[in-house]
């Protein structure tokens, strides 16, 4: 069984992301908090969506030493 790590604090939760974090992920970037000051994170859904299943989640499948 793979252990996935969380934080759980009282006012925030830290944890990998997953593919249904998507809509969540996609609109904070287009927060003017974010594009401001991170211009290089305005993309597209799709592009975000490519991120997180090719990238983010893949690593961690990597790092936790599973495989691809």
């Amino acid at each position: 069984m793979v252990k996935i790590l969380i934080i759980d604090c009282k006012d925030i939760v830290l944890r990998e992301f997953r593919l249904e974090d998507l809509d969540e992920l996609y609109a904070l970037t287009l927060q003017p908090e974010i594009t401001n000051y991170m211009p290089e994170w305005i993309g597209t859904r799709e592009k975000y969506e490519d991120a997180m299943s090719n990238v983010f989640i893949v690593n961690y499948t990597h790092l936790r030493g599973g495989g691809l």
